[in-house]
């Protein structure tokens, strides 16, 4: 694992390895999502590697023509992008129940301090200083992985929009010479359908995102 995380510390790199992936498993979609979904789970791709690949002409048009089906109308493509944000709030909550752990064992210790008064209760108080420090220590950590997994998640659901709505615009660009309805294409009913399924099962987290928005812009 340290090797392939080592390997792909750049954003050209884990493109480069999506891509030998895909052409590796191409034809085995649910083993390529196992693979993807361990690789992102071990942190040798990161979510947003596989969401700006994922959202791009490369996958969502008809690819090459050993491979059938246009990307678009794959399923995996959408099972990956969802699973990859999915990855990403487990993450956000599996720290945030470590982090409430941390702080109830701490408060459990503090209280227990307040209880000791004989000799051997001076000699318990003094381990449970040493647990709480240590308690302290281990808070402090989670406090600041669990500022990173929010940004992670927060970043990951603004990559996904910005793609989406950047691949739209170029559609409907190259629809314009054509004077066509491209409100009526397969390609507009996937890509902008999954838009708003995503959009639906977000609308929790987007709006704690825009709130902490507003309300650092008033302390601010």
């Amino acid at each position: 694992m340290p090797l392939l995380q080592s390997l792909n510390t750049e954003p050209l790199h884990c493109l480069h390895t999506l891509r030998i992936m895909f052409h590796c498993f191409h034809r085995d979609a649910q083993f390529f999502e196992i693979v993807l979904d361990k690789f992102v789970n071990y942190r040798i791709l990161d979510p947003g590697s596989v969401i700006n690949w994922i959202l791009s002409s490369e996958v969502l048009e008809e690819g090459e023509e050993e491979i059938e089906g246009q990307g678009f109308g794959r399923w995996w493509v959408w099972t990956a992008l969802q699973n990859t944000l999915g990855k990403v709030v487990l993450r956000v909550g599996q720290v945030k129940k470590k982090l409430d752990r941390a702080k109830e064992q701490q408060i459990k210790a503090k209280e227990k301090e307040k209880t000791m008064e004989s000799e051997q209760e001076q000699q318990e108080q003094l381990q449970a200083e040493q647990i709480s420090a240590m308690e302290t220590d281990e808070i402090s950590q989670l406090e600041e992985q669990y500022t990173q997994v929010i940004q992670e998640q927060k970043e990951s659901f603004l990559l996904v929009f910005k793609r989406f709505v950047y691949v739209i615009t170029e559609k409907i660009k190259s629809y314009e010479p054509m004077k066509g309805d491209i409100t009526t294409t397969p390609w507009w009913r996937w890509v902008v359908g999954f838009m708003r399924e995503i959009g639906r099962t977000v609308r929790v987290l987007l709006f704690f995102f825009f709130y902490l928005k507003k309300k650092s812009s008033i302390i601010y």
